[in-house]
């Protein structure tokens, strides 16, 4: 019950989503205020669930304890949400890294769905990560190619828009000091309070 209370309250304060792209979709702005297609992304989802439901939480929540308190609590949203959690946890917990590094650091950018850049499109190829050239360690790459996992490794310029699509959001408490450390990915409207 305690880690319960602990993740809501996280999921409450540390990420809000509107689960639309962006600014959604319909292009509405009304003084200056967006008219999104909330939940948009989440059609399928809200078909599967009776009226009144919850719909179920998408944004990996996270709550870490030390010594049985809250350490770090994290969320994510984008379409690669799932690996820039991952990689982040492994920063931080693995690593350790502090926040804003972890951020920082590429990751993986999930499956290959294509390309349509330029009027140019290439085929969707899911079963292969991608990655941006020269962001990884090229022996890493060859090894994790090696073990099975294919890889598609686009030019840096061409991964700029899609380089975050993970946006994790953190806060961590230092047992000792009992202070508070944020971070909010660079290029969104985010700020970080701790308290």
């Amino acid at each position: 019950m305690l880690l319960q209370s602990y993740a809501n309250r996280a999921r409450s304060n540390v990420l809000h989503s509107i689960n639309a792209y962006y600014w959604g979709n319909t292009g509405i702005f009304v003084d200056g205020i967006s008219i999104p297609d909330s939940t948009s992304l989440a059609q399928s989802q809200i078909a599967r669930i009776k009226p009144g439901d919850r719909l179920p939480e998408g944004t990996n929540p996270v709550i870490v304890l030390k010594n049985d308190k809250p350490y770090l609590a994290s969320s994510c949203v984008g379409s690669v949400l799932h690996q820039a959690t991952m990689s982040n946890l492994v920063n931080v917990l693995d690593f350790g890294m502090d926040l804003k590094r972890s951020i920082d650091t590429p990751n993986f950018l999930g499956q290959f769905f294509g390309l349509s850049n330029d009027g140019r499109s290439s085929a969707p190829q899911p079963h292969m990560e991608l990655l941006a050239e020269g962001e990884f360690d090229e022996n890493l790459v060859k090894s994790v190619v090696a073990k099975g996992q294919a890889i598609k490794l686009l030019p840096k310029r061409q991964t700029q828009t899609r380089r975050k699509l993970g946006w994790w959001v953190a806060i961590q408490i230092d047992a000792k000091t009992g202070k508070r450390v944020g971070v909010a990915p660079h290029g969104l409207n985010g700020s970080v309070a701790a308290y």
